[in-house]
């Protein structure tokens, strides 16, 4: 690595000096990227969209060029004097980053810094600036945060508002380098915030805004920056932000009051820019969320949102489009509509195109069976109806006295027939767990009570009124939604923009909320829970917690029993989960019981038989009750274990499902010398049962109380991202605490 960054500097060193020199020994200027000389080419004329150099309509993305030729202000140095200046230093320091400069001005170095001599007096200030301050040097202070060079140039008279030939201000510079202190100086002095400069005639909002730098953004804006002026193009800084992929820009905008569905000269939205330019999830995601119309057609082609993502083969926008009910009969000026271009373009994924097809007018032939796919209570009711009937078909077929061929073949037809109606009319409502209860009571009454008797009956439906109960609680208690207004979601984005503290990690892009500690967001619920644990389809519901000023306590005497008069209010379906999978694995047991002294009684079996033989003899003694006991006896095995992971988990790890998966995404997490997970929230097995039971014995054992939606650190305590973490330890400072006493979590940091 160190030969190739030497031949790399040296390669630089020689092109740098033909350049210099005017000799045409060097056709290809040199800018400073990346630690690195790269030779870029001469900028072709301005064409498509271009801020600062960028290119909307695919530009090359890289540094922005404006074309500038070196002007012969000052006296052509030596060559070693000109590599000493424009040598790029291998250590920097924590967050510097190379500055944004055009190639042209690489060849002018700063003026060197007047030694004085013994034999001479020091030479008096200079009194105006365009004899020693030349543009170039001021601009290359500016560019590489040289505050004492700038500030002695503007107190000798530089003027602040001055441009180059292309009306590029020194806040151009700035805001496009995200020199905050710079910026906030040139204002203080008098710099106009919305000047427009360059090939675009964009002002230096729009310059931070191509960057990314929301630090700067939040600056320009508060000193009354205005995000709605346009470049020469049309484009506002939201369509910048938008089609450059800087989902925080677009957070901060928005919130700050800009309009969503704002167009640009030729009717494109930022969802429209967003579609064609990003890959990702955001900001797509986060303009839909906020609003953006997938119906909006520009003015130019008449395309909707979804006829650019299919242009673009972009195929997460596409499915978020689709979720969002983005139209599929709207055709654009050439007479396409959103499926015939996905047919043009012969999408790679095979669901998404059915799902095209099924939403395109296409289906429109088979109106009997569209009507039932779009009627959700239909759905509904044939998702929960559906289970029932296979269930019982199979054990039909399993029971009848024909053929084992036939049988099999009896079989293959309603796995077939059960697949095809599923995929057309399944809806996520529907529990597979209902239909095996339904039936294992079923045949518990009809063939297993005759058999066991009034006290193993009475038994197992004892054990049942708590199973249904905690099966109830955990389908229908809050896990811990967090809900918030708009206009508290609003205030989120701008407090933590305008705090310096904005991480993608602790924001939900799609419920636009700062995420509490241990929260997370279903992607089945498409919310964000407080303390999530895991999505359970069986109960069609999220597993978390949240707490509140009161809550369900459980006093130990000689049984449980409830004590709080309100079940519903502050509840943890956590809690209620777990209860619920051990009175299940006891029912299973009971049940297994039953079945055991009903084959016992009812099939004799000759002592003689193998196993196998044992086996096969008790399944057509009954193949009905085999194959109820077969679908209890593995649903016993992965309760059994789940329940016992669940209660590793809460009471001997401290950890939730998801932390106990992605705790290397969470920067409070750590490992211990062994290895092993190590939760920051252990209190040791018996406290940790204490607070998840919310168990209370006459002031002898106290959960603790804590309310996991307000809760953003870890007591108090600073919880930044580990970039910050690095920046803190380096610098040896301290982050400004919130008025509230938490440090903020999240932080735009200089990428």
């Amino acid at each position: 690595m160190e030969d190739f960054l030497e031949t790399n500097e040296r390669r630089g060193s020689e092109n740098l000096m033909a350049f210099v020199r005017g000799n045409g020994g060097c056709q290809r200027p040199l800018v400073e990227k990346s630690c690195l000389m790269f030779p870029v080419p001469h900028p072709a004329p301005s064409h498509g969209h271009s801020h600062a150099g960028h290119s909307h309509h695919g530009g090359h993305g890289g540094v922005p060029i404006h074309g500038y030729q070196a002007p012969n202000l000052l006296q052509h140095p030596s060559e070693a004097e000109i590599i000493r200046q424009l040598s790029l230093p291998r250590n920097l320091p924590q967050g510097h980053r190379f500055p944004f400069i055009p190639p042209s001005m690489a060849a002018i170095p700063l003026p060197p810094p007047a030694s004085p001599s013994e034999d001479e007096p020091p030479a008096p200030a200079p009194t105006t600036a365009p004899s020693l301050w030349p543009t170039q040097a001021v601009v290359r202070a500016t560019q590489y945060n040289d505050i004492p060079q700038l500030r002695a140039a503007l107190d000798a008279g530089y003027g602040v508002q001055t441009a180059d030939a292309e009306g590029i201000t020194l806040l151009h510079w700035a805001a496009i380098n995200n020199r905050k202190e710079i910026a906030a100086m040139l204002i203080r002095e008098g710099a106009l915030v919305d000047a427009l400069g360059g090939e675009l005639k964009a002002t230096p909002l729009h310059w931070a805004t191509r960057q990314g730098h929301l630090s700067m953004v939040v600056l320009l804006m508060e000193h009354g920056a205005d995000p709605s002026l346009r470049d020469c193009e049309g484009c506002a800084c939201l369509h910048v932000a938008a089609s450059h992929g800087h989902t925080a820009v677009v957070c901060y905008l928005i919130a700050k009051g800009v309009a969503v569905d704002t167009p640009d000269a030729q009717g494109m939205t930022a969802l429209m820019w967003s579609v064609s330019k990003n890959s990702g999830l955001d900001p797509t995601r986060i303009l839909l969320t906020f609003g953006a119309s997938p119906s909006a057609k520009d003015k130019v082609q008449g395309n909707t949102a979804l006829h650019w993502a299919l242009q673009h083969r972009n195929i997460v926008a596409v499915v978020l489009l689709l979720d969002h009910s983005a139209p599929m009969d709207v055709s654009n000026l050439k007479g396409e509509t959103p499926y015939s271009i996905a047919v043009r373009e012969k999408l790679p994924c095979p669901r998404l195109n059915r799902r095209l097809q099924e939403l395109s007018d296409a289906n429109r032939s088979k109106p009997c069976i569209r009507e039932f796919r779009i009627n959700k209570r239909f759905r509904v009711l044939a998702s929960l109806s559906t289970p029932f009937v296979v269930f019982y078909t199979i054990g039909k077929i399993f029971d009848a006295e024909i053929d084992a061929l036939l049988k099999l073949g009896f079989l293959i037809l309603l796995y077939i027939m059960g697949w095809s109606f599923w995929r057309v009319l399944y809806h996520e409502k529907a529990t597979p767990l209902m239909p095996v209860a339904f039936w294992v009571y079923v045949t518990w009454f009809s063939q297993i009570h005759d058999v066991v008797g009034w006290i193993a009956s009475v038994s197992f439906f004892c054990a049942s009124m708590p199973l249904w109960y905690y099966f109830f609680m955990s389908w229908t208690v809050d896990p811990g939604i967090i809900e918030l207004s708009k206009e508290e979601k609003m205030e989120v984005i701008v407090s933590m923009a305008e705090s310096d503290g904005f991480e993608a990690t602790w924001f939900c892009s799609t419920c636009l909320i700062r995420r509490p500690l241990r929260s997370k967001h279903c992607s089945f619920c498409n919310r964000c829970v407080a303390r999530f644990d895991h999505h359970c389809p069986w109960v069609n519901n999220c597993i978390g917690e949240q707490r509140q000023t009161k809550f369900m306590r459980i006093q130990w005497r000689f049984i449980i029993y409830i004590r709080s008069a309100s079940l519903l209010a502050g509840a943890s379906n956590h809690r209620f989960f777990v209860l619920f999978l051990v009175c299940l694995f006891l029912n299973a047991l009971i049940f297994l019981y039953g079945t055991r002294e009903f084959y016992v009684t009812e099939c004799a079996v000759p002592d003689t038989l193998s196993y196998s033989g044992a086996f096969v003899s008790y399944l057509s003694c009954n193949p009905w009750l085999a194959w109820v006991t077969v679908n209890v006896l593995l649903h016993g095995c992965w309760v059994a274990c789940l329940a016992a992971c669940q209660l590793y988990q809460v009471l001997w790890l401290a950890v939730t499902t998801n932390e106990r998966i992605n705790y290397g995404r969470y920067p409070h997490f750590s490992k211990a010398a062994d290895g092993k997970l190590r939760s920051p929230f252990q209190r040791g097995l018996f406290q940790n049962t204490i607070d998840f039971f919310e168990i209370s014995c006459f002031g002898l054992c106290q959960p603790e109380h804590r309310d996991w939606k307000k809760t953003f650190t870890m007591d108090g305590a600073d919880m930044p991202s580990s970039s910050t973490r690095a920046s803190a330890r380096k610098h040896k400072r301290k982050r400004p605490e919130t008025e509230s006493g938490a440090v903020p979590l999240l932080t735009d940091e200089v990428v």
